[in-house]
């Protein structure tokens, strides 16, 4: 076998692989039913999307790690302060893997003033399998996946499409 066919190979064999994970599952598609997952908080209380019926959810894939994440925070913060009286409710997924352990004091440091989570990979899985953080997905009120921000995403974006769902 030549050198080049063993790439090719290589290359087919790592693409076959990935093609399921490279691809937005049915509940992670926009237009789609949201997945109705049950996460711990940071209080190690369950919380669930379906806690949030009738709200327009905006749904953040984060990490402590994450430098875009980090700086999409006070974004997320101000929306919910502005918005959530009006019916947005912003859930924060943090993929850390040390969970909880990192997650908690850097959430209060920061002044989260909407629900932290720990995300686990049933829940990515479920949103896409998507590869970058941070991710969100926008929830209309009827448990729809309506937008979805990838990468870090500015307070004028995310104000720009959520006011047509409230």
């Amino acid at each position: 076998m030549t050198r080049q066919s063993n790439i090719f190979r290589r290359f087919f064999l790592a693409f076959i692989l990935l093609l399921p994970f490279s691809r937005l599952g049915a509940e992670g598609k926009k237009g789609e039913q949201a997945w109705n997952f049950t996460l711990k908080d940071i209080a190690n209380n369950e919380v669930s999307l379906r806690d949030y019926k009738n709200n327009v959810v905006l749904v953040n894939f984060w990490a402590t790690w994450c430098g875009p994440c980090k700086r999409e925070i006070p974004a997320l913060i101000s929306l919910q302060k502005e918005f959530g009286p009006r019916g947005l409710q912003v859930l924060g997924i943090a993929l850390d893997k040390k969970g909880r352990e990192v997650v908690a004091p850097f959430a209060e440091k920061a002044g989260f003033n909407f629900p932290v989570l720990i995300g686990d990979y049933t829940t990515i899985g479920k949103y896409g399998s998507f590869r970058s953080i941070p991710t969100s997905f926008l929830i209309d009120k009827t448990g729809k996946i309506v937008r979805i921000f990838r990468g870090l995403t500015r307070y004028k974006e995310f104000v720009a499409v959520i006011k047509k769902f409230l």
